[in-house]
């Protein structure tokens, strides 16, 4: 069972270097190359400490994909903003980011390769919270915190509601944890995987928005066969898709105390 293990500081200055080496050749040499990017992101795709190499649940899936294809690659972890880096993979050639909630905002601006680990929105509430969430407008009612720029937060924000969005995790675990927001929005993989991280008590699933496919998105320009080959062996990977990620949520190490 793989653990998930903390970064440390000399693993954050090396972000943005390419980490990870080339997979097989494929036998025509003069294929094209994806160029892939990710952020560290745990369940889903972070460095390990041990080894210094990358891990998680999207990366192990992706990696299969590009073992069984024979597409050659090479994998960075990036420190630039999020919206910077979108924009980066949307003007460049075979060029991909993972995972990328596959939105209906994101949909037209990727070729997509998914999903490769499924997921979705929901909000949480504190135990024992009064909160009551029977549908959407409910939730006009209360505070919302919720990770900045995050996928679920921005649609959230752009159907009108105003939300305490915070630029770190733990950021927002600490309102709704001292009681300064009702609920917390993230995905329903996330959260739970949050809380246990910063030693938090598990909340109460208030309401389940939205399912959602975390996929591989790659520019327009990627060439489209390498898309298709990819999509074509991820196909009857569901099972293992869903037993890779629990394996990781499994391994989610705990915090001593709240941060």
């Amino acid at each position: 069972m793989k653990k998930r293990l903390r970064v440390p500081t000399i693993a954050r200055i090396l972000l943005g270097l390419l980490l990870s080496g080339f997979a097989a050749q494929a036998e025509d040499k003069a294929s094209p190359q994806l160029t892939l990017y990710t952020v560290e992101n745990s369940p889903f795709s972070y460095i390990d400490e041990q080894t210094g190499s990358f891990t998680g649940a999207g990366h192990d899936v992706l990696m299969r994909l590009l073992k069984e294809t024979g597409i050659t690659y090479s994998v960075a972890i990036s420190d630039l903003p999020f919206k910077r880096l979108l924009r980066k993979i949307e003007t460049s050639d075979n060029t991909c980011f993972f995972v990328l909630n596959r939105t209906k905002s994101r949909e037209d601006r990727y070729q997509w390769v998914g999903p490769l680990v499924s997921g979705g929105w929901a909000f949480y509430k504190r135990p024992g919270s009064d909160v009551q969430v029977a549908s959407f407008e409910d939730l006009k009612k209360y505070v919302i915190t919720g990770l900045q720029f995050t996928a679920p937060i921005v649609a959230l924000q752009n159907e009108g509601i105003d939300v305490l969005d915070r630029p770190t995790n733990a950021d927002a675990l600490k309102l709704i944890a001292a009681g300064r927001a009702d609920l917390i929005l993230g995905g329903v993989v996330d959260i739970p995987v949050r809380l246990k991280e910063h030693g938090y008590p598990q909340m109460e699933l208030a309401y389940h928005w939205k399912v959602s496919q975390l996929s591989l998105g790659c520019s327009l320009t990627t060439d489209k066969a390498l898309i298709d080959a990819l999509n074509t062996a991820n196909t009857p990977l569901t099972a293992y898709r869903a037993a890779v990620l629990k394996e990781y949520v499994d391994a989610v190490k705990v915090s001593d105390q709240p941060n």
